[in-house]
């Protein structure tokens, strides 16, 4: 019986754990697909506050990125410590190679503190 009782507050809680990480992500963050994507660089071209970031390897980099993206490899030791150093206030266009990766960098990237992202989704593979 007591047994029971544990295991169902451990399940209510990480429940409740994982429902409050989906809605405090999804707060901050816009999937978007390749067209959409594309609409944002569009729109936001001049803007000095946008980043758009690649968070492949530097070797995927150099064989083929989105024009102007930044790259801060997610597989760096040091990579927590560069997206610290970024500006949070700005708006940001993040992608890997398939959305793993991103996905991942964005759970870091609210914790951190940043506040509007777009996720390319489907990743590089899709553009």
């Amino acid at each position: 019986m007591k047994n029971k009782l544990i295991l169902g507050t451990i399940t209510a809680l990480l429940t409740l754990f994982n429902t409050f990480s989906a809605t405090s992500i999804s707060e901050f963050v816009t999937n978007v697909n390749p067209e959409k994507a594309r609409e944002i660089i569009a729109e936001y071209y001049q803007n000095p506050n946008f980043v758009i970031l690649d968070v492949r390897t530097p070797e995927e980099y150099e064989i083929s990125h989105i024009p102007d993206a930044f790259n801060i490899d997610f597989y760096s030791p040091v990579f927590s410590e560069e997206l610290n150093k970024l500006d949070k206030s700005m708006i940001y266009l993040i992608y890997c190679r398939s959305g793993n990766r991103s996905s991942q960098a964005i759970e870091k990237m609210i914790k951190l503190g940043f506040k509007n992202i777009y996720h390319l989704n489907r990743g590089y593979m899709s553009w």
